[in-house]
């Protein structure tokens, strides 16, 4: 749709995209704890949009978890399993691929969460990371 979404923006940095005319929407509480609480992050990272659903994913990095919203922001679901501090998110053809940074890991879900696969090991061969963030999938 053209919009621009933002993960991690401060409020001081919300205020800067107000000044130039962005629509600016924040939801979700942040904590410095784990929590199992639904939109509260303890470090979000990376987000991603189902092109078939609209919905967005968000790592939570802190919590272990993903956590999926509706367009209105509403919380849907969230999945945990095989999750080690998921740092990226990207959706492709009805998978949703997960980089984990403890685990040296991507991991690959359907878009209602349940694991597929995995792969990765830590080191600097083929098909080996070291602590793997960003993620784009062509």
């Amino acid at each position: 749709t053209g919009d621009i979404l933002l993960n991690g923006v401060t409020e001081t940095e919300a205020r800067d995209y107000k000044k130039i005319e962005m629509p600016v929407v924040t939801f979700g509480k942040h904590s410095e704890y784990k929590s199992s609480s639904h939109g509260v992050f303890c470090y979000s990272t990376g987000l991603a949009i189902d092109p078939t659903t609209n919905f967005l994913y968000i790592c939570d990095d802190g919590n272990n978890r993903v956590q999926v919203f509706n367009k209105s922001f509403e919380f849907i679901f969230h999945f945990s399993d095989k999750m080690d501090r998921p740092v990226d998110i990207c959706i492709k053809r009805n998978k949703v691929y997960v980089t984990q940074n403890n685990s040296n890991l991507l991991t690959v879900h359907s878009t209602d969460g349940k694991y597929l696969e995995s792969v990765g090991l830590k080191g600097k061969n083929h098909l080996e990371f070291d602590g793997p963030r960003g993620l784009d999938i062509c």
